[in-house]
């Protein structure tokens, strides 16, 4: 079991107490929309977007901000990916747990329109109160 895995497990475990619930009385759907919680994962996802979009919008330090670029300064083809970032071509599994791996790859699946955003706060707001998919996480 990860440590992902055993902190979502007390997350639940926790809304079992708060709400006073056992086991087999709410799914854990049920408990994390009672309490209006999200899951952790969610969570993990939603902070990750947002450190990219500081790092986007230079409110980072420069060894930070230089991690992120988008495709059209690779190449000047005018392509659907176009104002998408560039994805960088790592072939391990250290490689694809990096900062730069996977914060593109959870920008990258934001619909357009949030990418778009030029404010933080209006990102934060947008992120907040969008429905996460299971192709987000």
């Amino acid at each position: 079991v990860t440590k992902q895995r055993q902190l979502q497990l007390m997350q639940i475990r926790g809304a079992r107490v708060v709400l006073q619930c056992r086991r087999e009385d709410n799914s854990i759907t049920a408990l994390h929309q009672k309490l209006e919680w999200k899951y952790l994962s969610q969570r993990r996802h939603e902070h990750m977007c947002i450190m990219v979009f500081k790092c986007l919008k230079g409110l980072t330090p420069s060894y930070l901000s230089n991690t992120f670029y988008q495709n059209n300064r690779i190449h000047s083809h005018n392509t659907r990916q176009t104002t998408m970032l560039h994805l960088p071509k790592y072939t391990t599994r250290a490689g694809h747990s990096t900062f730069a791996y996977t914060g593109t790859c959870c920008f990258n699946k934001l619909p357009d329109n949030m990418r778009q955003i030029t404010t933080l706060k209006q990102f934060k707001t947008a992120l907040k109160y969008r429905p996460l998919t299971s192709n987000d996480i």
